[in-house]
This record gives C-alpha cells, sequence and structure tokens, in this order.
C-alpha cells in the first residue's frame, strides 16, 4: 500500500462533516473473502485474489470505519461508513462536499457523476478523479445511504480502464435493508419438515395484504425515472419479508423498490396446513 494511497485515505474520510453523536457500527466479520456486517445488514464477497490490508480499523480522527482495506495489484480498494442519521441534510450533500475537497488537493474530476447501484439495493454517486501529479494516478469515489450511514467505495488506480472493472464488484454486495420482519416472533419450525420452498410470482400475489408505493426517484436533471425492478423475495413463517436481492432494473429504481417491497405483508403461505418459508419473486413498478 503506498503511501500516497495511505494519506489519500486519512484525507477521505476526515474531509466530511461529522454526524452529531455517532451510534456503534459493527466491525463486521471476515471469512476468507466474505465479509459480512450485521450493523449494515451487508455482505460481500470480493475477488478471491484481493488481498486484505486492514480489517476493523478507523480513521486517525475517528471520523470513519475503515470496514476492509484491500489491494488488487497495484490498486487499492477500501469500503468504509460514517454515521449521519442525526445530521440533517448530512447525506445529500456528502458527494458534493468529498468531491470540492478533493478537487482542493490536487484531484481533478472528470467525465460526469453517475448513479451506481450496491448489490442492487443501495443507490450510490459515483465521482472519478485523476491526480494532478506524475504518474498520474486515478480515482473512483461511489458514495451512498444505508441504515443511518453513509456506505463509501473507494478505488485508486494507475488505469484508468480499471475504475470500472473494480466497481462492478460493488454489485456482488448483498444487502439486507433495515425493517422489522418478525422474526422474534417466527413460529417454530420442526427440523424434520423442508426449511423453505419456492412458490411463483402469482401464487404469492395472492397471498399479498399489504402494498407500499415506492417512491418516485428523480435522475440527474430532476426527471422521474420509470420502469420496473424485479427481486427475488424471502418471506418468513408470518408472511413477513426477510431478504430482498435485485435480479434486474434501473440502478436509479432500485433502492426505492426495495425499501417498497420490504413493507409489503403477506398471508403465511402454508404446506401442509404448517407454515412456511417462501422464496418468490416481486416485481415494484414505477409508471
Amino acid at each position: 500500500m503506498s503511501s500516497r494511497f495511505c494519506w489519500l485515505l486519512s484525507f477521505v474520510l476526515a474531509c466530511v462533516p461529522l454526524a452529531i453523536a455517532q451510534r456503534d457500527l459493527e466491525p463486521g466479520s471476515l471469512e476468507a473473502n466474505v465479509y459480512s456486517n450485521g450493523s449494515l445488514g451487508l455482505t460481500w464477497e470480493f475477488p478471491r485474489e484481493w488481498v486484505v490490508q486492514k480489517h476493523e480499523g478507523t480513521s486517525p480522527g475517528g471520523r470513519e470505519t475503515i470496514l476492509l482495506q484491500l489491494s488488487a495489484g497495484d490498486d487499492s480498494v477500501v469500503l468504509a461508513a460514517e454515521n449521519h442519521d442525526d445530521t440533517l441534510g448530512f447525506s445529500s450533500g456528502y458527494s458534493d462536499a468529498l468531491k470540492a475537497d478533493l478537487e482542493k488537493k490536487n484531484w481533478k474530476s472528470f467525465g460526469s457523476r453517475s448513479f451506481r447501484s450496491m448489490g442492487g439495493a443501495v443507490g450510490a454517486l459515483e465521482d472519478h478523479f485523476s491526480s494532478e501529479t506524475t504518474p498520474t494516478r486515478y480515482l473512483s469515489v461511489a458514495c451512498g445511504a444505508l441504515r443511518g450511514y453513509e456506505l463509501k467505495f473507494t478505488v485508486e488506480t494507475k488505469a484508468p480502464e480499471h475504475l470500472e472493472e473494480l466497481a462492478r464488484t460493488l454489485q456482488t454486495f448483498k444487502v439486507r435493508p433495515d425493517w422489522s420482519s418478525g422474526e422474534s416472533t417466527e413460529l417454530p419450525r420442526d427440523p424434520s419438515k423442508p426449511r423453505m420452498i419456492r412458490v411463483s410470482e402469482g401464487v404469492s400475489e395472492g397471498l399479498l395484504v399489504k402494498r407500499v408505493q415506492p417512491a418516485s426517484p428523480k435522475d440527474a436533471q430532476g426527471k422521474s425515472v420509470h420502469g420496473s425492478v424485479v427481486m427475488v423475495m424471502h418471506l418468513n413463517t408470518l408472511g413477513r419479508v426477510r431478504d430482498l436481492y435485485v435480479l434486474e432494473g434501473d440502478p436509479i429504481l432500485t433502492s426505492a423498490a426495495v425499501q417498497a417491497a420490504s413493507e409489503y405483508e403477506y398471508m403465511p403461505y402454508k404446506l401442509n396446513g404448517e407454515p412456511i418459508n417462501v422464496e418468490t419473486r416481486v416485481t415494484v413498478n414505477f409508471p
């Protein structure tokens, strides 16, 4: 890990205003190349060839938690999180403040800001930068809100084409949004019976008793975005949503779709008269 990147990492973690009061953030667990964090409801299986440089660390000022610091050959990758759930307007201006501060530190932005989806559930804004030093280095920073935290994925590389290649690993995140699924009161399961069965979307639709309309996201020009998001859904024996994984849909729509579908409620599906966990599909439409 270069000293330049270590400096950059310290700067990136310190340059944005801190939330007034910090909540405890679980450092997460690391097993081989799979990172899990219960506080964020996140699991990430990163490429096996990437080397872990740091885990469970914090920035020098304690403003953020560095969840993972990795090296991918000559490239560097950092996953970090900062609490903002009690700071008004923190999330909305986070990417703008970070971009402005980086440009003051000899990083020049290039290209246009883009939308990126982390695991299909976290809508993120992504900016690209190049250093004004020689040899030129390239930087990509994607920021998205999750469970009252700003989740930040930072990549530094010497080859600009690597930025997109490395950023694509964000699609391998699996995110469980922060909803109440009734797990503590779920009916006990007979270990001799199937744990889960798969049913069609038509069958689960017939059991739906509460549907929540999604918020209408806007694109970078403030225009409403239309389309559909298709997800795999897991329901517990009470008919409450446990997990959602996005299969397809515009990244701008996925976060709102996951949030809406997470609040759906169903009548329990019964097999031979007994409630059972279900896997199905659900489609959320943005007309």
